[in-house]
Parts: structure tokens; sequence; C-alpha cells
């Protein structure tokens, strides 16, 4: 209900999204990662960004699940959105460990 759908962006792009999939070079990143992921999110599915999450090193990256929020998240629920950047920044990355 709250995305616009644009038909003809993708088809000028022919469905480059569809087939964009760097999961394998995921595995590559050496750097802590944070990614918060929306449950409504229409864009970028849960499921997408939890599958990517899993794509990263484990203990490097950092995933938080928002229950309240679309693809919007620092629109949704901005306190703990800036609260979990700021964190990340500040106290430095809570990740698994190796």
């Amino acid at each position: 209900m709250r995305a616009i759908i644009k038909t003809e962006v993708t088809l000028h792009w022919r469905n480059e999204l569809g087939r964009f999939d760097f999961r394998d070079d995921l595995a590559k990143v050496r750097c802590p990662v944070l990614m918060v992921g929306g449950e409504h999110d229409l864009i970028v599915p849960i499921s997408l960004a939890e599958a990517t999450a899993r794509s990263l090193p484990s203990h490097s990256v950092h995933f938080e699940r928002l229950a309240n929020c679309g693809h919007d998240i620092h629109g949704d629920d901005p306190d703990m959105v800036f609260s979990l950047i700021r964190e990340f920044i500040v106290d430095g990355p809570i990740v698994a460990a190796a």
C-alpha cells in the first residue's frame, strides 16, 4: 500500500535488479557491518535482508530486525535506528565471535 511501482523504470534497466546477486562476494567482506531491516519492508523483504546478513562473515555482521518498520526504517523508528548506528560507531560493532 505504501509503495509506488514504476514498471517503466524496471523495463528501462531490463530487470537488472533481478540479476544482482552478490552473495558469494559478501563472504569476502572484512569490515564490521551493521544491517538493519524492517519486518514490513516491501522493497527489501526481511527474508532477503536476512539472507544477505547470512552471506556476510558471521564475525563481521550485526543484524537487527525492526518489528514495526518498513523500508523507511529511520523514518518509522528514528530513535531505535539512530541509537543502533550511534552504538555501532561509538562503542564498536557487537558481532558474533569468530
